[in-house]
């Protein structure tokens, strides 16, 4: 564990960490000491985390391959985060050269975890 130092003025004192990771916990905990050395028990631990500002990077080699006439199966790589990706989002229009994409026939998002195969039925 790190120990970090913090002067006092014999008032509440704050601190300021940086140089962090986006989207990573951290926790602290406190404790005082006088000029003879002596130290007090710890605080409460406190945790927090910083926020993830980075998105993650584009799913590539999207493939879509007719199963039959009512199953579509989608493959891709799968993208790469500094955090890491929690789901994909798939959106799908009909006809060639469409451009209206929308979320599932139901007006739901499809929502995909990671390492799964997501296959498409028809309605």
């Amino acid at each position: 564990m790190q120990q970090l130092h913090a002067n006092c003025n014999g008032y509440h004192d704050t601190f300021n960490d940086t140089g962090l990771t986006n989207g990573t916990s951290y926790s602290y905990r406190v404790r005082a000491t006088d000029a003879a050395g002596n130290l007090s028990g710890y605080s409460n631990v406190a945790s927090t985390s910083t926020p993830d500002t980075q998105s993650p990077a584009a799913p590539t080699g999207l493939s879509a391959t007719a199963i039959s006439v009512s199953q579509i199966d989608l493959s891709w790589t799968a993208s790469t985060d500094n955090v890491g990706v929690t789901q994909y989002l798939i959106e799908s229009c009909q006809g060639v050269g469409c451009t209206g994409f929308c979320t599932n026939r139901n007006g739901e998002r499809d929502d995909v975890q990671p390492h799964r195969t997501r296959r498409r039925h028809k309605l």
